[in-house]
């Protein structure tokens, strides 16, 4: 893995926290939420919920993930796919509870509410994608030249393995 290609997409993806969780529900349907996110260096994916939600009982049901975000104005697309799991290990917890807590604080004013604080239900849960595969595509250069090439970087953890 390029050390210079990694930092680029991690950059990428923490200053676009607002991402797509897709997870495959009971019945084999894709589903898609949209909240904020949590990567750490390693592109493990973290994100906030509550048991009640439909992405608990997906990721409970079916561990196939799928996370994407998208910046409209430079044109860049990060994608990852992957694993979900809940996590237990209560300093994991803690650790990426404050992480998440620090995204939504800049992000919005102090009486803003995020989605998972208006969902019903009493337990909250953490949810951490670890990847398989990390796709990035920056657009931007064929925008301004319709002869240039998009930029591709693809990280393929599972052949890490």
């Amino acid at each position: 893995m390029n050390e210079s290609d990694k930092q680029e997409v991690l950059t990428f993806l923490r200053s676009h926290q607002l991402m797509a969780l897709s997870t495959v529900s009971p019945i084999g349907a894709p589903e898609s939420s949209v909240l904020y996110m949590y990567v750490d260096d390693e592109f493990n994916t973290y994100c906030l919920t509550r048991e009640a939600t439909r992405k608990y009982v997906n990721v409970m049901s079916n561990d196939m993930a799928s996370i994407i975000t998208v910046d409209e104005d430079s044109v860049e697309v990060a994608e990852i796919t992957g694993r979900a799991s809940v996590v237990y290990d209560e300093d994991e917890i803690a650790r990426v509870t404050e992480e998440l807590h620090k995204i939504v604080a800049v992000r919005k004013s102090e009486y803003w509410l995020p989605p998972v604080d208006q969902i019903d239900g009493d337990v909250y849960v953490l949810i951490k994608v670890v990847p398989t595969m990390v796709k990035y595509v920056d657009y931007a250069d064929v925008t301004k030249n319709m002869k240039a090439q998009p930029k591709y970087i693809t990280f393929n953890f599972a052949s890490l393995e």
